[in-house]
């Protein structure tokens, strides 16, 4: 199926869709418009005024609009067919949701209480529902029927002061499959326990009485032998420091060690390979300590970076290599290759991105910047390292898991379609290494594309053989939906997909199983 048979057929399914589920009693956008329903527009906050006007002519804003309750199952049948190495798996996603209380609204793509969305699939269709984290926060606030705290990246006026980072957990940002559930990560507390079934929260995530509470960021890695590898940044405490947590694969912690920074950087996600694991210190740095988490980092280019390379097997810092000022948030498979040590990386030249949140949506900052699938090659006998750009836009890397630690051609992600002109990503792709180019499928203008996972083909004898399953918003039809793609055939388009009847708010990552 080729991107004009999907658009043709995706709208006129879409349409379809909504007129039946306006006779089932709910139609296409109520389950976001009805977040701030109980106030006029004369009692909005300004911010919250300004959202709803530019939604009237910025459909774009939709993808951020957000919902106020959880959402029951609802089954939508498939276009094309699903690949049977699928059928009975679950595609599960966390992200921001719930962006709007009272007559407030977030004012950052980071904001917002976190919703499990669960992505059931069978042979007919997919079945989806979506039910918010009970965090600490969601809870106090559900009660109140307003915002008590500030968010990460946006202060309300008289708000209280938190008692503690995990007081004010989201719990927005990804989801780590242990035991039978789901945890639910936001990089600046504990995670929080779902139940997979159910999606109920089970409560926080407690390793020991010293780690209670103590950030434990949303990217954590797995090592070939199962372990799970992460961190948590506490340089909120004072000083420039980390913390190492090496846990078993049912969980358990097995050992955790502080790390002491050259610098007190934001960071979002590291790399690792058989060895080492390699941290991107950023002049992104912690400047003043504020409730607001965003306006507390200040970008300072002068400072320049630091690839800081950690020995897996001794917790010690290994190398301290200066690089170049740039911003990270994701990195790719990544491998030893002689003494050489490999990253896939997606690259910013600054962290206006952070900073901005959702500004340029309104008009207020226009941005054309995207990040770049790049390499950062380290030089571990000179210890110096370089950067190496690609002429493709990419974001939340992707790759075959069975290559992880040993040198890889395909990376999979995000990326900017022929005729998007904003940074926005509506399009899925793979990207080559070895020979700088870029296959993808592009939804088209009207289409966000969020974080394609990728899975390996049973009995796959080659990289990259196997499967991508992502989710979609038409902002314009208002319908999320659900596409998969054969990997190494990604520009004939989905093999299978689904339009929901409704749209939900843009997430972050997630996990298939």
């Amino acid at each position: 199926m080729n991107r004009r048979q999907f658009l043709s057929t995706a709208v006129s399914s879409t349409l379809a869709s909504t007129v039946a589920s306006s006779a089932m009693g709910f139609s296409a956008s109520s389950l976001a418009s009805s977040v701030l329903s109980n106030n006029t527009q004369d009692t909005l906050s300004p911010y919250a005024k300004k959202f709803q006007a530019a939604l009237n002519t910025n459909n774009r804003l939709r993808c951020y609009e957000g919902v106020n309750k959880d959402i029951p199952a609802h089954f939508q049948p498939w276009h094309g067919k699903l690949p049977e190495q699928l059928v009975g798996h679950d595609l599960y996603r966390n992200g921001p949701a719930q962006r709007a209380r009272g007559n407030e609204r977030y004012q950052h793509f980071f904001d917002g209480d976190g919703m499990v969305n669960h992505f059931s699939l069978s042979q007919q269709g997919m079945t989806h529902k979506g039910k918010f984290v009970r965090t600490h926060k969601f809870i106090e606030e559900s009660a109140a029927d307003k915002f008590v705290y500030s968010g990460t990246g946006t202060r309300f006026d008289g708000a209280a002061l938190p008692t503690s980072a995990q007081s004010v957990s989201q719990a927005n940002t990804a989801l780590l499959p242990i035991q039978g559930e789901l945890w639910a990560m936001w990089e600046a507390a504990s995670p929080y326990r779902v139940d997979r079934a159910s999606l109920d929260t089970l409560g926080q995530v407690k390793f020991n009485d010293a780690l209670d509470g103590v950030p434990f960021s949303a990217h954590p890695h797995h090592d070939r032998d199962g372990s799970i590898w992460n961190f948590g940044n506490i340089s909120y405490a004072g000083k420039p420091t980390m913390v190492l947590y090496h846990l078993q694969a049912n969980g358990v912690l097995r050992e955790f060690k502080l790390i002491e920074l050259s610098q007190s950087s934001y960071i979002h996600d590291f790399a690792i390979t058989d060895k080492y694991l390699v941290f991107y210190l950023s002049p992104l740095v912690l400047d003043r300590l504020s409730d607001v988490y965003v306006e507390s980092f200040k970008w300072q280019p002068h400072l320049g970076g630091e690839l800081l390379v950690i020995d897996k097997n001794t917790l010690t810092a290994a190398h301290r290599i200066p690089f170049e000022p740039g911003f990270i948030f994701h990195f790719g498979n990544s491998w030893q290759q002689g003494n050489n040590l490999v990253l896939n990386t997606c690259w910013y030249d600054d962290a206006y991105v952070y900073h901005t949140g959702m500004a340029d949506l309104l008009g207020e900052k226009p941005s054309n910047k995207k990040a770049n699938a790049s390499q950062i090659v380290i030089d571990l006998t000179k210890r110096q390292a370089r950067l190496v750009r690609s002429n493709c836009d990419m974001e939340f890397p992707m790759f075959d898991a069975r290559f992880s630690q040993q040198q890889s051609e395909w990376q999979t992600g995000v990326t900017t379609g022929k005729q998007s002109a904003r940074s926005q990503f509506n399009a899925v792709g793979r990207y080559s290494q070895r020979t700088d180019t870029l296959e993808s499928f592009d939804f088209g203008l009207n289409t966000m594309v969020e974080e394609p996972l990728f899975v390996a083909k049973d009995n796959a004898t080659r990289e990259g053989q196997g499967y991508l399953i992502h989710s979609y918003i038409n902002f314009v039809e208002g319908a999320t939906g659900l596409a998969v793609f054969d990997a190494e055939r990604i520009p004939d388009g989905p093999l299978a997909y689904a339009n929901l009847p409704y749209y939900l708010p843009l997430g972050l990552h997630g996990t298939f199983i």
